[in-house]
């Protein structure tokens, strides 16, 4: 286990020191929050969602919602598999792979990833 490790025995947990999911792996959408989760639809509409900040969380998602060709909301804790990462890691190209959208790709900001 972890101690082990740090103690020189077995090598380190999968999830020891991890901040990011490689490409491949299966992560949840999170946002720290119950609420459905807003994706960007194409790259470009992605940094959007990036500079959102915790405070004008919810003005923003009004706003980004009346470009429903950009942005679609998927619920809280919705498993996907990242495809890629762009934009110095801080962009998140993934493909949904439960419920109804299954199967979509989409773009999120990484910290999303869980």
């Amino acid at each position: 286990g972890f101690l082990a490790w740090l103690g020189g025995g077995d090598e380190a947990p999968d999830t020891a020191f991890r901040d990011q999911h490689a490409v491949g792996e299966v992560a949840a959408l999170d946002t720290g929050t119950t609420r459905p989760v807003l994706v960007a639809l194409n790259q470009d509409s992605v940094a959007a969602l990036g500079d959102m900040r915790t405070g004008s969380i919810q003005l923003g998602v009004s706003s980004l919602m009346t470009n429903q060709d950009k942005y679609l909301e998927l619920e809280a804790g919705t498993k996907v598999r990242v495809l890629a990462y762009a934009n110095e890691d801080r962009e998140a190209r993934v493909r949904v792979i439960e419920g109804p959208q299954a199967d979509l790709v989409v773009w999120v900001p990484r910290r999303w990833l869980r």
